[in-house]
Formats: C-alpha cells, sequence, structure tokens
C-alpha cells in the first residue's frame, strides 16, 4: 500500500527502510562474507523480543572486538526510525551493549548521544555510561566544570546524577556551585545543587549556605529562587539542616 498512499521523500524513507531489511538479512544468509559482530549486530536488530537479552550478552561476549559495529549502529541517523530494523530501539540497544562491554571507546559516542533521543533511550544511555565506571564519571566531571559553560556541561551534570552518592561528584558539585557565572545557567545550577546530596559535612554545608547567601546580591536571584522552591518542594535535599536553611531564606520574600 506504501506506493499508493505515499509520495517524495516518505516514500523513499520507507524504500530505505525495505532495504536495510533486506540488508541484514543478507548479512544473515551469508554468514561467510560476513564478521561474526555484523551478524550479531543483525540478529539483534531483527530480533522481534522486548529484551533481546540472548542477543545482548553474544554481542557482549565479544567485548571490544565488537565496539566498531556498535560504535556505527549508534552513530547512524537511520535507525531512529521506527521504520528501520530495531523500531528505532537501536541505539538504546547499541548503548546498552557498549555500556556493559565497559570499553573507553564507548564514552565520547555515548555522551554525544544524551540530548538526542526520547526519555526511554536517554535511560539506556545513562545507564550505558554508568556501566563504564570511574573513567565515565572522570570524564563527565572534566565535562561538567569545563569552560566556557553551555549544553555539555548541563549534559554532563545529568549522567552524573546515575553517580549521585559518590561524595567526589558532590565536592565538584559544590565546587561548580562557587563560581558566578553558573548562576547565568539556570538548568547547570539545579543540577549541581541536585549533586550535593551526600555531602553532610557541616563544613561543607556551611559554604552552600554562603553560596545561597550570595544570591541576594545577584540579577538571577528570582529565577534562582523559583527553581530551589521547586526543587525542595519535590525533597530531593538530603540533608534537614540545610533544607530548613534554605526555607528560612523565603521568609525574605
Amino acid at each position: 500500500l506504501a506506493p499508493l498512499y505515499l509520495q517524495g521523500a516518505e516514500a523513499e524513507r520507507v524504500g530505505e527502510a525495505k532495504q536495510g531489511y533486506v540488508q541484514l538479512r543478507e548479512i544473515l544468509e551469508h554468514p561467510k562474507k560476513n564478521n561474526l559482530h555484523a551478524r550479531l549486530v543483525a540478529e539483534l536488530l531483527l530480533s522481534e523480543k522486548e529484551s533481546p537479552e540472548e542477543e545482548i550478552a553474544a554481542i557482549v561476549a565479544c567485548g571490544e572486538a565488537s565496539i566498531p559495529s556498535l560504535l556505527q549502529l549508534l552513530q547512524s541517523d537511520s535507525f531512529t526510525s521506527t521504520l528501520f530494523p530495531g523500531y528505532g530501539f537501536a541505539h538504546e540497544l547499541a548503548a546498552e551493549c557498549l555500556g556493559r562491554i565497559g570499553h573507553h571507546k564507548a564514552l565520547y559516542p555515548l555522551f554525544e548521544q544524551l540530548g538526542q533521543g526520547d526519555f526511554f533511550a536517554e535511560e539506556k544511555t545513562l545507564r550505558g555510561l554508568k556501566a563504564l565506571g570511574e573513567p565515565a564519571k572522570q570524564f563527565l566531571l572534566k565535562k561538567m566544570q569545563s569552560l566556557p559553560y553551555g549544553e555539555e556541561n548541563i549534559q554532563a551534570a545529568m549522567a552524573l546524577m546515575e553517580f549521585a552518592e559518590d561524595r567526589i561528584v558532590s565536592l565538584a558539585a559544590l565546587e561548580l556551585l562557587q563560581k558566578e557565572q553558573i548562576l547565568k545557567y539556570p538548568v547547570l545550577f539545579s543540577y549541581a545543587v541536585l549533586l550535593l546530596g551526600p555531602v553532610r559535612d557541616p563544613i561543607l554545608q556551611g559554604h552552600f549556605q554562603a553560596q545561597l547567601a550570595s544570591l541576594f546580591v545577584s540579577s538571577y536571584i528570582h529565577l534562582q529562587f523559583i527553581m530551589l522552591r521547586f526543587l525542595i518542594f519535590l525533597g530531593f535535599f538530603q540533608y534537614p539542616q540545610l533544607f530548613f536553611q534554605i526555607q528560612n531564606y523565603y521568609s525574605y520574600f
């Protein structure tokens, strides 16, 4: 029916998707002409399972040798469409595999995927980054703190929420909050506040309280306090003393 109802770019897109299925089936039908990793990726994309654990496990078992094929899949724009093999989940599946393999080569490609898909795709990418462990944490910390501030800082701070129980991450967030420029970036500011959870040292809490006090002389004060009200309403602060300290500031408004 597609030729009857679709024209132009839409018809071309359907044709490309059909060709994608043909190419993957050819890979499986001619195993001697294609390497193992290409066949395993083809099996993953053609799987009709809701959770293709066996296919993922087979790719992960190949280790680092599977990374080129997975990166190629992750960086392909075509497979984001539900028309193509993988039904739009190809990037999520690739991120899942890369995270489980746990190789540093997957770091930047995974990071680049943040903000490119929907909530569920992002969750897979974040899990993939977390699975890379310490190298991912150090990479994200560097990105979060790098200048000039921009979208990459925000994406890194968001990804560091996967490491939010790590004291090193919380201290880095506290250091970031002491930078005057952060007040011009409300989303980054908010993520930095959320990363403070494990900081229970009274001295470090005092540093943050002093930072809040400095907001009174900022031209961005109104916006920042609206955001802090929202965060407190959601109950994100994990230390009651600081929670009530921030609430006390609101008595001035």
